[in-house]
């Protein structure tokens, strides 16, 4: 019997204590952020182990803000992964930032360490990294390769929150660490909102104003306090001089967007942030009854348990051998969703965009990614609102369409291969009309 499978809408669990925190957010801090986002960052730092947290409207905001407070800009270069999202590489495309790809290691669907180093140039800047699915980078060698280079490192943490690298908390190992909490992931607050993470106080101030409305920059302290005839008053008021009466600034490197979290946001991310190990975790054993399905698949594989590496499953990939099954990857796709399982495949290799073949990319850059994403992968839908036999059922829809499509496949190979005449031989020949006629 078909079973309804939820199409992709929520990525976490909502209740009434979001409710609860929203109507007092508004009666504390209005839409702002105040106090309950600074309330939220200190317990994201907690949580990831981070020194500083610093909330925004969105990752993809976060993204841009890393971006700008490493100063990249024309004639510089980043080494990113090709398997992500574009709002990864919009903030580097934005600042007119070259992007050389690494490869991906085939069944973590990260950035292979190995790739890195050999596209470094003497322009490379920064190192971007995405934790895919769920799933960490391997983080020690990449950071070993940019401490060596003296590059920072940027991770798109957008798939990745409460996810651990070798008993770390993804959020406290990189330079410059970027999450999303859109209405698609695995925490949330409102649909949208983003968070970045730092251990490093200068980039943490930049950031800081960066977020805020101020300006940051090259700035000289003044020998008088005047202003002309007036003196700056004593004690202060509220008169939105900032530092006026006391410095002269010479260079803008940072000004100001207003782009904090609201308090509203805030608020609902304190509570998700509490249940976010109970929802990671209700998409492990999901992803357990996935995996155990589908390794009895001939010509089916899954990712592999990975040492130190632990995935909260924002994605679930598999992979099919169509050597193996006889089954073509794109059918499958097509016949999944023909029975009601939305396969959302995420994401197209970046470096075959419209906007990165324009910069001189091309196909065979990046064999790994191109041959994993157009003949093996595949994401099945997987979120906490998902039921344990929603998992199972999808898994035997899965098996039931691989053999369906191995069969066709077989029969069309033996009609191909049959020789010409063959049947006709078979069948006893039908006699003319004029030996008929004879009789």
């Amino acid at each position: 019997m078909a079973m309804s499978v939820p199409e992709y809408g929520l990525g976490a669990l909502y209740g009434f204590e979001e409710i609860e925190a929203i109507a007092f957010a508004l009666q504390q801090d209005g839409y702002e952020g105040g106090g309950i986002l600074r309330e939220f960052e200190q317990e994201f730092c907690a949580y990831t182990g981070a020194k500083h947290a610093i909330g925004t409207v969105s990752g993809t905001m976060a993204l841009h803000m890393a971006a700008h407070v490493l100063d990249l800009g024309p004639g510089d270069e980043v080494v990113c992964t090709p398997q992500t999202f574009q709002a990864t590489m919009l903030p580097f495309l934005a600042r007119k930032v070259e992007v050389g790809f690494g490869d991906i290691e085939p069944d973590t669907l990260c950035i292979d360490p190995a790739t890195i180093e050999p596209q470094i140039t003497p322009r490379t800047k920064a190192i971007c990294v995405m934790h895919y699915g769920g799933l960490p980078c391997d983080m020690d060698p990449i950071m070993r390769i940019a401490r060596k280079r003296k590059l920072p490192v940027i991770e798109d943490a957008a798939h990745a929150p409460g996810a651990d690298y070798n008993g770390r908390k993804i959020g406290s190992i990189a330079d410059l660490t970027c999450f999303s909490f859109g209405s698609l992931k695995n925490m949330t607050t409102l649909g949208r909102g983003g968070m970045i993470t730092t251990n490093d106080d200068t980039l943490a101030d930049r950031l800081r104003t960066l977020r805020g409305r101020g300006l940051g920059g090259r700035r000289v302290k003044r020998r008088t306090t005047a202003i002309g005839l007036y003196a700056k008053p004593e004690p202060a008021y509220s008169d939105h001089s900032s530092d006026s009466y006391t410095h002269d600034t010479y260079e803008v490197a940072d000004a100001g967007m207003n782009i904090p979290m609201s308090g509203a946001e805030a608020a609902v991310g304190r509570v998700q942030l509490r249940k976010l190990n109970r929802m990671n975790g209700i998409r492990r054993d999901l992803a357990r009854i996935y995996s155990e399905g589908l390794t009895a698949i001939e010509g089916v594989r899954v990712q592999p348990a990975t040492e130190g590496r632990h995935s909260i499953y924002h994605l679930y990939p598999f992979f099919i051998n169509q050597t193996a099954t006889g089954v073509n990857h794109d059918a499958l796709i097509r016949g999944l969703e023909a029975g009601g399982i939305r396969i959302n495949n995420r994401f197209f290799p970046c470096h075959l965009t419209s906007y990165m073949r324009t910069r001189g990319h091309r196909f065979g850059e990046c064999p790994v990614i191109e041959r994993v994403w157009f003949e093996e992968q595949v994401n099945l839908p997987i979120s906490p609102l998902h039921t344990p036999a929603q998992m199972r059922y999808v898994v035997e829809q899965a098996a039931a369409l691989i053999a369906e499509l191995r069969e066709a496949g077989a029969r069309e190979r033996l009609r191909r291969t049959a020789p010409v005449g063959a049947g006709a031989a078979r069948r006893p020949r039908a006699k003319s009309a004029k030996t008929r006629a004879k009789r």
